[in-house]
């Protein structure tokens, strides 16, 4: 499992390479980039639906398809991703769904490769028991899974540990707000709520210093 969580500190790692880790909020381009080259999807593109053709179906605000398309006759194919995106989303909400389905591509490339392994994830990931409950009842349906372990990375891509580690000492003394941080990295202040609890914090800081070791 820890090999999604060093795809993503590649990610970081490969932004701070470009002088770039520290300038708040990151850029989907940049992100983008960062990604296409710490994996082995050769172009990511980002397409807007238009809301009209949903029809009925308004569930979904985000899509992501992967296939291999030639760039010339007889050339060796690239591998594509293409992210889909409903129009009318705010700029917060658009960057979450966009992230949340790039993370697919790094759950895919971490090698996890079943419900098993997913659910293993959940429990890293330290969620709130409700959705561990949930997801685990969800085993013969990883799809779940995969979509709620998705939208984690996505903030953890928009959300690095080390300015959270900064900005809960801030929440902490009450010298920054929930919603300020949430504006400091251009996401849904709901999404990013859970990223500062004491319980996930902490999961995550020893998620961390596991990798250093």
């Amino acid at each position: 499992m820890d090999d999604i969580f060093e795809k993503i500190e590649e990610v970081h790692k490969h932004l701070l390479k470009q002088n770039k880790f520290h300038l708040l909020p990151y850029t989907l381009d940049d992100l983008r980039d960062a990604i296409i080259a710490r994996t082995n999807v050769d172009e990511i593109d980002f397409i807007e639906i238009p809301t009209k053709d949903l029809g009925h179906d308004m569930r979904i605000q985000g899509k992501i398809e992967l296939f291999e398309r030639a760039p010339a006759v007889y050339a060796l194919p690239n591998t594509v991703a293409e992210i889909y995106y409903l129009d009318g989303l705010s700029d917060t909400k658009k960057r979450f769904i966009v992230c949340k389905e790039m993370s697919h591509l790094l759950i895919h490339e971490g090698r996890v490769r079943n419900a098993d392994e997913l659910i293993e994830l959940v429990n890293t990931l330290v969620l709130p028991l409700p959705m561990r409950e949930f997801l685990a009842k969800m085993t013969n349906q990883p799809q779940f899974a995969s979509e709620m372990i998705a939208s984690f990375l996505g903030l953890e891509l928009l959300c690095p540990f080390q300015f959270r580690d900064q900005f809960l000492a801030e929440l902490n003394k009450k010298e920054k707000s929930i919603n300020e941080i949430a504006s400091i990295f251009c996401v849904p202040t709901e999404s990013i709520t859970m990223l500062f609890t004491p319980e996930f914090h902490e999961a995550q800081r020893s998620i961390r210093k596991k990798l250093k070791s």
